[in-house]
Parts: structure tokens; C-alpha cells; sequence
């Protein structure tokens, strides 16, 4: 058997300097003998986690910066920080750090073409440089070798970037909190639902199985339906970094900050949180992870906060399905103007709108379905405006088909919404009646998780 070990140094060296940065670390690791030989400095560390992140089940090296789209590409990808030395996920490094092409990783063209020898070799200086600051050496590491790629050596996590004070609000832009807990922007995400935003994947573990159809979203509303921003909150309890909802921070509507941007020298109005609570740097400052204010305050009082948060998006789903609902009504009742039926079933029908509970009022786009008798209220009017204009066109002999399709909208808003809104109240009534459910959903998952 070949024993490597036997061979006079000069050759030993030769194959090593010809090894990869992840194998010359290896064999470093193999024997005391090879640990002094190669006496691997930080530079070499660094190459082998630059040359790890590169490899498939971290993220291969792309043929176009364009295919570096989220999603899967997101969630799978893992980047080197040459700070900390670690091979950490996309959602804790900043943006510019991710998306700029000179701190990406190289592209498939490049990657081939300067190849991944190490830059050890026996006349390699012992002493070793710091990355970040100005590396001259008489090797050439593997990021020199790639100019488009040229500053993945400055590459740095969000705890590193905290650590040397890189993160204060006023000169980085990214930092929409404090000094002391910052708020990074991290990308945009689809999410169909308030729920689904703020308690992804709460649903699957009750007992009422979600309905196949998507909450309707009225054309007022719309805005709710784009991409919502992602942040990453740093806790100053466990000094660990999680996404915005695992702080019980959040809006009504997708595209919120905690604070705009600041520019140097001033500092941008504060934006009121869900409860309407409009966050000052003292109450950011408190902010405490679910876990960290657990510990603090009880599961009782996380229950308290996040039962609340949850019948608040509840709430507004509920809005949502109303929406539709409430502009049929009155699409409806304007549609009785001009629509050729006698007065006496157009008296009738309004009467009957004014009339019936919830509905009794002339401005039907305030309606909100919150209870089960509004929805019997409205099916019950449902029905007798039916019979009313069966009669009327019997009566008459004509068609009304203004009215019919006012009546088949809103027919559809009621029929299209009402499988869900019965999902919303069971999902309701399952954490009122156990609201640990809810404490134990948020304090299992991963906080950072963003999706």
C-alpha cells in the first residue's frame, strides 16, 4: 500500500499544492504531521468555504446570474461568510451580498475555467492576512482568479456585520430598526393570505381541512394580493436573527417597513404596527422573540398576543369575503332604478333590503360577515328577492336581465366566499377553545424561516 507519509517532502508538497481548498483541509486533519506541513492559515479556511458553496447541495454555480431567482434557489442556497468562517443560508446575509455579482458566486463559465486548486504552497506565508482588509500575497486565492466574482472574500453574515457595527440605521439603509435591534430587508414573498403571511402552516395542523378555493380578494383590495417584504430582526434576548413574525410585528397590508428609509442626518417617520401601536426606537428595542418573551412573560401571555394577532387576520379575511358581498347588495339595490318592474315589487324589494338585519342600512359596502346569523340573514333575503322577482317577471311578461345579473353576481360573491369564511370561524373556534395551540405552533417552528 502506498504510503504518502514515506515520500521526501519536496514531492509531498508538490501533491498537495496541486489539491482542491476543501481536500487540502482534509488532509491537514489526517495527522499531526500533516497539520504542521501544511499549517493551513486563515486564507485557506476561507477558499474551502468558498469552494463548498459551490457545490450542488449548496447551490451550484449558475450559467446566468438571471437563473438566481427565489424560491427553491432561495431556500436551498448556502453562502461563506469569510468573517465567521461558516457556511450559513441566504436568509442571513443581506441583499447586496447575495445579489451583487462581484460577492455572488462565479458563474458556471468561470467556475470551469479558473478551476479550484488551492493557493497553498510551501513558500506561502505563515502569519497569515485578515479577509476583509487588503490581502497581497504571492498566491493567487480562488476568488482573484474569478474578477467577476472578485469580493466573495467580503463577504459577510448579518451577525458579523452587527458585531463590527456596520448595521447603524442612519448610514445603512437596509437597517429600518435600531442600533440596538436592526430590522434588515431581506426580499419579497407570495403569500395568498394575512394568515398564510403571518402563521405559515398553523391551518395544517388543526382538524378543518382547508377548502380547495382562494379567499376572494375584491378589486379594492387588490393591493393585499402582491408580494409582502421579508425582514430579519435580530432579538436582543437570545441574540439570535428572525423573521418579523416571530416578534408579533406586522401591518394590515404588504408593503410596510417599521420605518422608511433614513437618510444621513434624519430619521424617517415611524409606521403604526398592526394593533395601531406606532413603534417608537424604545418599543423596538423590547422587541423580544416568541421564545425570549415566552421565557419572560409566560405562555399564557404569548397565547394572549398571538390569539389576538391571529382573530386580527382572521378579521381581515373576513373583510375581504364582505367585500364582494357588500358591493353586490348595492349594485342590486341601484339596479331596481330604471329596470322596467312595477313600483310595488321595487318597493318591495327595498323594504325588504332596509330591513333585514344586518342589511338594514342604505351604504351596504360597510357589511362585514362576522357571525353565523349574518350569514343565515343574508341567505334567508337571498331567497325572498328570488321569489319577488319570479313573481314580477310572471306578473309582467318581460325580461329584467339588468337585475337578474346583479342578482347572479351577487348570488356568486355569496356562494364563492361562504366555504371559506365557515373555514375562517372552525380555524376561530379551534384555537379560542385551545389557544396553546397557537403557543405551540410558533414556538416549534424555525423563527427564521421565511417561508
Amino acid at each position: 500500500m502506498f504510503d504518502f507519509l514515506q515520500l521526501p517532502t519536496e514531492l509531498q508538497c508538490s501533491i498537495i499544492s496541486s489539491l482542491d481548498p476543501i481536500t487540502l483541509i482534509a488532509v491537514s486533519q489526517t495527522c499531526r504531521r500533516l497539520r504542521k506541513l501544511i499549517d493551513p492559515q486563515r486564507v485557506h479556511f476561507a477558499e474551502r468555504l468558498l469552494a463548498l458553496e459551490t457545490l450542488d447541495k449548496y447551490g451550484a454555480p449558475v450559467t446566468s446570474f438571471r437563473e438566481q431567482e427565489p424560491e427553491e434557489w432561495w431556500d436551498s442556497s448556502f453562502w461563506a461568510c469569510t468573517s465567521c468562517l461558516r457556511l450559513l443560508p441566504t436568509k442571513l446575509f443581506t441583499p447586496p451580498y447575495i445579489y451583487n455579482y462581484q460577492y455572488n458566486k462565479p458563474l458556471r463559465k468561470d467556475f470551469d475555467a479558473y478551476g479550484m486548486l488551492t493557493s497553498w504552497s510551501p513558500t506561502a506565508p505563515t502569519s497569515g492576512t485578515r479577509l476583509g482588509d487588503d490581502d497581497n500575497t504571492d498566491n493567487d486565492p480562488i476568488w482573484e482568479r474569478c474578477p467577476r466574482a472578485g469580493l466573495r472574500h467580503r463577504r459577510r453574515c448579518v451577525e458579523c456585520c452587527f458585531q463590527r457595527g456596520e448595521l447603524v440605521p442612519i448610514s445603512h439603509e437596509m437597517n429600518r430598526g435600531t442600533e440596538k435591534v436592526p430590522v434588515l430587508s431581506l426580499r419579497d414573498m407570495p403569500f395568498p393570505t394575512h394568515l398564510d403571511r403571518y402563521f405559515p402552516g398553523f391551518s395544517d395542523t388543526l382538524e378543518n381541512d382547508r377548502p380547495d378555493v382562494n379567499c376572494p380578494v375584491p378589486h379594492y383590495l387588490q393591493y393585499l394580493a402582491g408580494p409582502w417584504s421579508m425582514h430579519i430582526i435580530r432579538c436582543p434576548g437570545c441574540s439570535s436573527w428572525k423573521e418579523m413574525r416571530d416578534f408579533r410585528m406586522g401591518p394590515a397590508y404588504n408593503r410596510w417597513f417599521p420605518t422608511i428609509t433614513r437618510r444621513i442626518g434624519t430619521t424617517g417617520p415611524r409606521r403604526p404596527d398592526w394593533n395601531g401601536v406606532v413603534l417608537t426606537d424604545k418599543l423596538i428595542n423590547k422587541s423580544l422573540c416568541n421564545s425570549c418573551f415566552a421565557e419572560k412573560n409566560g405562555r399564557e401571555e404569548l397565547a394572549k398576543v398571538l390569539c389576538r394577532r391571529y382573530k386580527y387576520c382572521i378579521e381581515l379575511q373576513e373583510d375581504c369575503i364582505s367585500g364582494p358581498v357588500a358591493f353586490g347588495w348595492d349594485f342590486f339595490y341601484q339596479s331596481l332604478n330604471g329596470a322596467g318592474l312595477p313600483r310595488t315589487y321595487i318597493h318591495e324589494s327595498r323594504t325588504l333590503l332596509l330591513h333585514t338585519g344586518l342589511l338594514g342600512k342604505q351604504d351596504w359596502r360597510k357589511l362585514t360577515v362576522r357571525s353565523y346569523e349574518d350569514v343565515v340573514a343574508i341567505k334567508s333575503c337571498l331567497g325572498k328577492l328570488r321569489d319577488i322577482l319570479d313573481r314580477a317577471k310572471t306578473a309582467t311578461g318581460r325580461k329584467i336581465s339588468k337585475v337578474e345579473r346583479k342578482y347572479a353576481d351577487l348570488e356568486k360573491a355569496l356562494i364563492n366566499g361562504e366555504p371559506y369564511w365557515r373555514w375562517l370561524k372552525a380555524c376561530q373556534d379551534d384555537v379560542d377553545g385551545n389557544p396553546d395551540l397557537v403557543v405551540e405552533w410558533a414556538l416549534d417552528r424555525d423563527g427564521a424561516s421565511i417561508s
